[in-house]
């Protein structure tokens, strides 16, 4: 019989519902479905699917080859295409992902079948450890030198998350909260050694969460905030408070060095 789980990737609603159906007919878990390559990112991260079934042409500014070379380049995720895209340069840009697939579309059962089986039983396809939905003893320290830890980010932008979760370092776990509200509903059940927040978010009041972090958190997690400007002014406020203040823009290039440097790895 088989198993596994599978993100299927695909902007056409009736065809994500044709391949869903495909897949779980096969014996697979469908795990999810993604429209866009940036919420494909995403979902990669919050996921950790087996295997991700990714389409070419999509909506938004990142298409499925982009969307596939950054899942493997950070989750090391085998991705399939499927996909009607199926000239000379297209092709050449699919390869350099080095998928491991690439199923044409029409697709039938057979072909998808052939391609998940293969994928599943790849020896260099190697397990995800998925986030644990249990809560952390609050007695373990900040940084566990010994295992992965696990980073809350608050922010409610699809773009801004997978840029976010597809910077990590790697081996780090991250969980998502799209309001601060939400984040302290999460904080309520779990502890986590890093908050990520973007403090442009509504109910963040300019900066002014940070402080109610500190007071729910006793003072011991440190905070990186995200906003999409940093004036004297902000910086001032919450110099103290925070580990690092970064702009949206210095995120993908400066996120990983800071959050390392957070947990002091």
């Amino acid at each position: 019989m088989a198993s596994g789980t599978v993100l299927i990737v695909e902007d056409q609603a009736i065809v994500a519902q044709d391949l869903s159906y495909c897949v779980g007919d096969l014996g697979y878990d469908v795990v999810g479905i993604a429209a866009s390559g940036t919420v494909a990112v995403t979902k990669v991260a919050q996921l950790k699917p087996d295997v991700v079934l990714m389409d070419i042409g999509l909506e938004g500014d990142r298409d499925g080859i982009s969307a596939a070379a950054a899942i493997r380049a950070r989750f090391k995720i085998p991705v399939i295409f499927v996909t009607s895209q199926t000239d000379a340069a297209t092709v050449i840009r699919a390869k350099r992902t080095e998928p491991a697939g690439y199923v044409t579309k029409p697709f039938d059962s057979e072909q998808i079948a052939e391609a998940l089986r293969t994928t599943m039983a790849m020896p260099s396809k190697k397990p995800v450890e998925r986030i644990s939905a249990h809560a952390v003893n609050r007695d373990v320290p900040a940084v566990r030198p010994d295992g992965p830890s696990t980073i809350l980010i608050i922010d409610d932008q699809e773009h801004t998350q997978a840029t976010v979760m597809s910077g990590l370092p790697k081996g780090q776990r991250g969980k998502l909260a799209a309001s601060f509200e939400a984040a302290k509903g999460v904080l309520r059940r779990e502890n986590f050694h890093l908050i990520l927040i973007n403090i442009d978010l509504p109910d963040a009041d300019g900066g002014s969460a940070i402080r109610e972090l500190h007071r729910l958190l006793g003072g011991k997690t440190p905070i990186i905030a995200i906003a999409d400007r940093v004036s004297p002014t902000l910086a001032a406020f919450v110099k103290e408070s925070v580990a690092a203040l970064l702009q949206s823009s210095q995120v993908e290039a400066r996120l990983e060095a800071e959050v390392n440097s957070a947990l002091g790895l």
